[in-house]
């Protein structure tokens, strides 16, 4: 919700509502899922959190370019928050899909 709030008033109160919101939550979405990631791969976790990390790092960067360019051709962020709230959909029902563990 604390992505999409922005889009659904342009107050400077839901910018900052927002952006504690997720800011807050953000930090744990990533310790839980570098937990996951080390437990589903006991093997090497290692390895696999840097192939997390690295993904994520890329994602840092590509973001921003396409939230700029869809914000400079409609005018507004409102679809950038809207497409990320979307992604954020995918990976949450992507994490309900995942195997329970023995």
């Amino acid at each position: 919700m604390s992505i999409v709030l922005p889009a659904l008033s342009g107050s400077l109160a839901a910018a900052l509502i927002g952006a504690v919101g997720y800011g807050a939550t953000f930090i744990g979405i990533v310790s839980l899922t570098l937990a996951l990631v080390g437990r589903r791969a006991p093997q090497n976790p290692g390895k696999a959190m840097a192939r997390l990390t690295l993904s994520y790092g890329a994602a840092q960067m590509i973001a921003p370019v396409v939230a700029g360019a869809m914000a400079q051709a409609t005018g507004s962020f409102k679809g950038a928050l809207w497409l990320t709230a979307a992604v954020m959909v995918v990976g949450m029902a992507l994490l309900l899909a995942l195997p329970k563990e023995s």
